[in-house]
């Protein structure tokens, strides 16, 4: 296991995942090949690893995206399905994957390149912020996140959960570090309130992004969805439509 004397970036990402696909996958590629164990160590697993991914990632958000990416290729890849124990099957994992953008779409969906820059955006909110998000939420009505059948086939309904674990983890290390934690968790506090709650809806919403107008999924739900997010922080998407203003939206 390799280490690393560089400083975690604070600075928030673009709407494109930072410097784009080759950044993320980079950044990922090299996470990947810090934590993979050095003969005669015990491969990381489970917490440990979490533990480990979180504090050498060089940007935020970036340690919970490696995370869902090990999630992802341990439940579809076969050689990772096969016999051992589950550190030595995640530390063969850890050796011999490519990050790449084909990687980050089977985890992440069609979207990937949109939920890299959401889940990073979201590892830098201030307290601030998610107040913001907070108001903004109460402002509108509250509507129930779309089932959608989850999309075409189950393969989408576990990216979309990946989707927003990464995000609601991101956000929840943020707040955690605007209030002075020290890296305690916030979890019990933050799920299931908003901006918790707004913050996991625009995570669903962004990754079924592209079925709108499928399974009773359409625009007026993705915005309702997203709306809180949008308002505060701005697009999830570079092709989402300029919010409509709360006069009009009472009048429609």
């Amino acid at each position: 296991m390799t280490t690393s004397d560089e400083q975690t970036s604070t600075t928030p990402p673009t709407g494109d995942g930072g410097a784009g696909a080759l950044d993320i996958c980079a950044s990922l590629q090299q996470l990947f090949a810090d934590l993979v164990a050095e003969p005669g160590d015990q491969p990381l697993v489970g917490r440990q690893l979490e533990k480990e991914l979180l504090r050498r990632a060089r940007v935020p958000g970036d340690g919970h995206l490696a995370r869902e990416v090990v999630n992802h290729l341990l439940r579809t890849t076969s050689s990772a399905k096969g016999r051992g124990d589950t550190a030595t099957r995640v530390d063969a994992l850890l050796q011999s994957t490519r990050v790449s953008t084909t990687v980050l779409a089977q985890a992440f969906g069609p979207q990937w390149a949109e939920v890299v820059a959401f889940v990073r955006r979201a590892g830098v909110l201030t307290a601030d912020e998610t107040q913001q998000i907070a108001a903004a939420s109460r402002q509108n009505a509250v509507v129930p996140h779309p089932t959608i059948a989850v999309a075409e086939r189950a393969e989408r309904a576990y990216a979309t959960r990946r989707v927003a674990e990464a995000a609601l983890n991101a956000s929840d290390d943020a707040l955690s570090a605007a209030n002075g934690g020290g890296g305690e968790r916030m979890m019990s506090l933050f799920r299931g309130w908003s901006p918790g709650r707004d913050i996991e809806g625009a995570a669903r919403a962004l990754a079924l992004r592209d079925l709108r107008g499928k399974f009773g999924f359409f625009q007026d739900l993705y915005d309702e969805m997203t709306w809180a997010w949008r308002e505060v922080v701005g697009p999830l998407h570079p092709d989402d439509p300029e919010l409509p203003t709360r006069a009009s939206r009472t009048t429609d």
